[in-house]
């Protein structure tokens, strides 16, 4: 073969491996440089639009930038490329990879071109013999193709990542591009940045007030300034800008323009163009009068705003705007924000009258015509919607959960208010979460009232109740929105539990406090808080977002998912103890029974909640609810039982050992529940802390503004000519509103009518400032203004007595459960006992019987002294001022801490697992002697908090004198309503038909009479274990009879039992207010006692009787609450809030505020 040719294969194959070699560099260094330029591009990119496009910053982030990229390529791609490499140096590279050539490749390369000169033969052969070899060989071992694959993968993913980045990704990449690297483009020369300015170039009346407005374009700065020059100045003049947060704009006024105006807008070197604002002598809107008409359901009448501009109203209002101009114009039109128009109709001379009905926020202004030339002759003026916030309606008494026996007569009272009028107030109940049943409480036939309260008593004797049985209620309310809807309201729901009224009772219970309702087992109270949270997500499912709606509801069905297992447990641990023998314990098998059908109904709740249905589950819940409480009433007997009769035997002691058991898994759910309670009352209480922070923050900048609107007053500065400098107040008005819903929100989740009463003052508060806005004159605005810092100052009083009395309460509580441990560890002191006398006598099987109960109990009672030192310590800390609260507290932890009473009472169960009971007996009574110290240390912290003020109880004989005339005069309202609504029936009735009818009504109330006896020997026969008494729903009235008031208008004359017991509650509120005023006011309120115990159900027919009502006891208790507020004032100080009229700027005052003003204007 000729070795010329050998020589060119073995030439070809390096050229080869060159340019593979070549081809994997390429790829490699084209991949690294896109990757190192896109990296600097985009950061580039992003830096120029941080620094808004700057020039400076755009031409040295280009050329940096480019100069990146020129190096990465210059150094990854274009200088490997670029270097030669020789045959010998390819071959050598070859070799290294294949290391089987022996340098063939590298001998034959080096002596190929010396075969003339040398043994040729020899050289030919070489160069044939690494020809052949060379042409086996594969070029991936030089460039592997997996890496030219992985070079080329990363450019293409490189590429297209750069493509997106640029065409989908942020806006600020693909503008930064283009004004970086394509500033010819139409994208470069389109900023994203801009200040829009409104109305730009201008042509304005002399002597008008124009208002400009900015609002920035795709960045935010947080100063916006406005650089103005009129033609006779030098230099230009920077004045900064006003923010309005809720749109975002930025606003100046100009005022008073005389002479043309230049000016533009920066903000963070982002400039806007320079505009000319034009001074002409044209006509212009001198003053502008407001008349609201107010919706016909409000019962408002018309009012009248002199020199107003912004429009504050509820939605629905119609507005008749009247412009005085400064001289005649051909044309008016009022010109809306969204571009709608209005034309304005000649009123007189210089004056159009236009019309705006409210429905949205928004601005107006007017557009006059002069001249043929249309032009903007006023400022611009705010407009605010304001909705019609729904009714509230609280449960004032008993205003808490209770228990009753099934003869006592239960008094309740709702109250109810709203911005506008209340037209309807009603109490719906149901037993044992059968068919709920209406009670009409108030409904009004002519001017609805904006504050009521309705009574009503349950007699419960009617209702052939027993113990366990239960009625839920809670009141309604509707206002008299007719223009877009009744608005409703819901109070909570409260629970009356019947109990025994034996000895039973008595005898069960270790608080003679029970009547509360505070001492329910760890199951009932959780289930009640379950029904409560369902009725929550009902009553606020109109305002919830779906998803927050959904959370809620997943969040109650998984509590009573574990309600339910707990509750199957049970009743499993009381079929598993007994077995066969459980029909002869007719009391266990019954609690078992309760608790098993209390599944069942969970169950069934259970998938309602699942479902979403909330009001399909409330029944279920409540059914649930009813036969854990006869498990209680059932519990209870037992535990009376095994009291009275002591030791047994048999089946009696494992009987009494489960009852034991059975109240120690109750008290180990108790103190589960009660620690996730105390978390949560911690998390509100911060809250409310932090709500009272915010209060007292917003009434100082109230009262700020108040100063401010006094000091405008007295500079004469008319009203509302700001075009919209009213935008302090507004975001006050704002922060009010967060507030108070923030404070009704808590009240609702802690079930606190204080909270609540807190949050009708912040309400009352904003009224104030909104009257603020739409009052007539700058005097009239100060003075609501003042008022409205006023009622701040007065809602964060009493948020700061809300929590005084809450940490009173808090106290009271620790002090309850803190006698209760005592009594806890009495009791286990006394098994103590009883065990080292069982082992003595060599009782082994009583004695460890005996031993486990007590091992269990001092567990459970290790764990609530624990969480007793905890609740104590957060008491302390949240004493405030009270410091001898405070120390009193801290002496209660650190008894619990210093002595380590946790550890020393379950250190106990090792005395006795190692029968050392004369050490046990001596250790109880030492942990009983600590736990009597921090009783004593908590009675003495509760007697500080209870040593309250002069102030104090001052304010408190206020609010009652208030609340007492405050109930009268909602009775006379509705006696007066119900006289009227009878008066035309009646007027065609004979004497006789009327004799008749009274006759019937004695009768009526005999039969009640009896119906009651009749039911207290049926409640004294009853038990919750007497089968002829377990029915699902106790009796309800027959069909015939009515409940009082039910369904509407009550029956001919009323029911005299209602209006009797609701004499009777008003008697007991004046005789304790007298009790609390003393001698100094006995004889008027002694007069006034009188007064009511002479009320009888004559009212109900008497007009006359009905009038005098307020003369003779409304009357005078208004006197008396005067005399108290003053005297409180006085208390005070003249920095302490104003008492006295807390409703309204009367119309006397306001003119001696008018004039006092001019006075002090004059004197200027």
């Amino acid at each position: 073969m000729d070795s010329r040719y050998e020589r060119t294969q073995l030439t070809t194959f390096i050229r080869a491996a060159r340019w593979r070699w070549r081809g994997a560099v390429a790829l490699k260094g084209l991949a690294v440089s896109l990757a190192i330029g896109g990296v600097a591009f985009t950061s580039s990119a992003a830096l120029a639009d941080h620094f808004h496009y700057a020039r400076a910053w755009v031409i040295a982030l280009r050329v940096v930038s480019m100069l990146i990229f020129v190096a990465a390529v210059g150094f990854f791609l274009l200088r490997p490329l670029l270097k030669r490499i020789p045959d010998i140096r390819m071959a050598q590279l070859i070799e290294e990879k294949n290391p089987g050539l022996h340098n063939r490749l590298v001998t034959a390369i080096e002596f190929a071109d010396q075969a003339a000169q040398a043994n040729a033969p020899l050289i030919n052969r070489l160069v044939r013999d690494a020809a052949q070899r060379a042409m086996s060989l594969n070029l991936d071992t030089v460039a592997p193709r997996n890496r030219l694959q992985l070079y080329g993968g990363v450019l293409v993913a490189l590429l297209i990542t750069f493509a997106w980045l640029l065409i989908g990704g942020p806006d600020f990449l693909s503008t930064g591009f283009s004004r970086l690297y394509a500033p010819w483009s139409d994208a470069a020369s389109a900023s994203p940045y801009a200040i829009i300015v409104e109305p730009g170039n201008a042509r304005v009346p002399k002597g008008s007030d124009q208002t400009v407005m900015a609002k920035l374009q795709g960045f935010d700065a947080e100063r916006v300034e406005i650089y103005l020059k009129q033609p006779s100045q030098p230099s230009w003049i920077i004045q900064p800008m006003e923010l309005n947060h809720e749109s975002r704009e930025h606003r100046f006024l100009f005022f008073n323009l005389q002479e043309n105006i230049f000016y533009y807008v920066q903000a963070s070197h982002i400039r806007s163009p320079e505009f000319t604002i034009e001074v002409a002598d044209l006509a212009r809107v001198e003053r502008i009068s407001l008349t609201y008409q107010l919706p016909a359901y409000t019962g408002m009448p018309v009012k009248t705003v002199e020199d107003g501009g912004d429009i504050v109203a509820l939605k629905g209002t119609t507005v008749k705007v009247l412009s005085i101009l400064n001289r005649p114009a051909e044309a008016a039109t009022i010109v809306m924000e969204d571009g709608a128009t209005a034309k304005m109709e000649p009123a007189g001379p210089n004056q159009f009258v236009g019309q705006i009905v409210v429905r949205n926020k928004g601005t107006y202004r007017i557009d006059l015509t002069s001249g043929g030339e249309t032009y903007t002759g006023s400022g611009v003026y705010e407009i605010v919607a304001l909705d019609d916030e729904p009714p509230v309606v609280t449960i004032e008494k008993p205003g808490r959960d209770m228990k009753a026996t099934s003869i006592q007569e239960v008094f309740t009272q709702a109250k109810a208010e709203d911005d506008n009028g209340i037209a309807a107030l009603e109490l719906h109940f149901s037993i044992n979460g059968g068919k709920e049943q209406t009670v009409s409480l108030y409904r009004a036939s002519r001017n609805a009232p904006k504050q009521i309260t309705g009574a009503h008593t349950f007699f419960l004797e009617e209702y052939n109740l027993q113990p366990g049985d239960f009625i839920s209620y809670y009141a309604t309310v509707k206002d008299g929105n007719t223009a877009s809807g009744p608005g409703q309201g819901a109070s909570d729901i409260y629970f009356l539990e019947i109990r025994p009224f034996d000895r039973t009772y008595r005898q069960a219970q270790q608080n003679p406090g029970m009547e509360g309702g505070g001492n329910d087992s760890a199951l009932t109270q959780r289930q009640k808080e379950i029904i409560a949270a369902t009725w929550r997500v009902i009553r606020e499912q109109p305002t919830q977002p779906p998803p927050e709606f959904s959370d809620n509801l997943n969040a109650i069905a998984l509590i009573q998912d574990r309600l339910r297992q707990d509750a199957e447990s049970l009743a499993n641990r009381i079929r598993q103890r007994f077995g066969a023998s459980l029909d002869e314990q007719e009391e266990f098998k019954q609690l078992a029974q309760y608790l098993e059908q209390a599944a069942k109904e969970m169950e069934a709740a259970l998938k309602e909640l699942k479902a979403q249905k909330p009001k399909e589950a409330l029944p279920p819940e409540q059914r649930a609810l009813q036969q854990l409480m006869r498990a209680d009433a059932i519990f209870r007997e037992i535990q009376v039982a095994f009291g009275s009769n002591g030791q047994g035997e048999g089946d009696n002691a494992r009987a009494e050992d489960l009852a034991n058991l059975f109240e120690l898994e109750l008290d180990k759910m108790k103190n589960q529940y009660e620690t996730l309670q105390r978390d949560r009352g911690q998390q509100q209480n911060r809250q409310v802390d932090e709500t009272l922070r915010k209060l007292q923050e917003l009434a100082r900048r109230q009262q700020k503004e108040a100063e401010e609107q006094l000091r405008r007053a007295m500079q004469g500065a008319p009203r509302n000519q700001s075009g919209g400098g009213g935008s302090q107040q507004q975001q006050l008005m704002e922060e009010a509103q967060q507030l108070a819903r923030q404070l009704e929100r808590l009240s609702r989740e802690r079930r606190d009518e204080r909270l609540a009463e807190t949050s009708r003052q912040l309400k009352r508060a904003l009224e104030e400032m909104q009257r603020a806005q739409w009052s007539g004159s700058s005097a009239e605005a100060a003075a609501r203004s003042q008022r409205a810092a006023e009622q701040l100052e007065a809602a964060k009083r009493r948020l700061q007595s809300n929590q005084q009395a809450r940490g009173q309460e808090g106290i009271r509580r620790l002090r309850e459960r803190a006698t209760q441990a005592t009594e806890r560890q009495r009791e286990i002191a006394e098994e103590v006992e009883e065990l080292a006398r069982a082992g003595q006598s060599g009782n082994r099987p009583s004695s460890e019987a005996i031993k486990r109960r007590v091992e269990q109990r001092k567990d459970v009672l290790a764990g609530e002294v624990e969480g007793l030192r905890q609740d104590i310590e957060a008491a302390a800390r949240g004493a405030g001022q009270d410091q001898s609260a405070a120390n009193k507290l801290k002496d209660a932890a650190n008894t619990i801490q210093r002595n380590r009473l946790p550890d020393k009472i379950r250190q106990g169960n090792r005395l006795l697992e190692n029968e050392w009971y004369d050490q046990a007996r001596q250790r109880e009574r030492e942990i009983q002697e600590d736990l009597n110290q921090v009783v004593r240390s908590l009675q003495a912290a509760e007697g500080s908090t209870a040593r309250s003020g002069d102030q104090e109880k001052l304010e408190e004989a206020l609010n009652r004198t208030r609340q007492l005339a405050d109930d009268l005069e909602s009775l006379q309202r509705r006696l007066q309503e119900q006289s009227q609504g009878r008066s035309q029936p009646d007027q065609g009735q004979s004497s006789q038909n009327r004799q008749n009818q009274n006759q019937q009504d004695r009768a009526n109330s005999q039969s009640h009479q009896s119906q009651r006896q009749q039911g207290q020997q049926n409640a004294q026969q009853g038990n919750p274990r007497n089968p002829a008494n377990n029915d699902q729903t106790a009796r309800l009235p027959n069909q015939g009879e009515e409940f009082p008031f039910q369904g509407g208008r009550p029956r001919r004359g009323g029911d005299p039992r209602q209006l009797e017991r609701e004499f009777a509650e008003r008697m007991r509120d004046a005789e304790a207010l007298r009790r609390q005023l003393g001698s100094e006011f006995a004889e008027d309120l002694d007069k006034l006692i009188r007064r009511l115990r002479q009320l009888d159900d004559k009212l109900f027919n008497d007009p006359e009787e009905i009038a005098r009502l307020k003369s003779q006891l409304i009357d005078p208790l208004r006197q008396l609450e005067h005399e108290l507020a003053r005297r409180l004032q006085a208390a005070l100080g003249p920095t302490g809030p104003r008492l006295v009229d807390e409703t309204s700027v009367p119309e006397a005052y306001r003119k001696l505020v008018e004039e006092y003003y001019k006075r002090l204007a004059g004197k200027k």
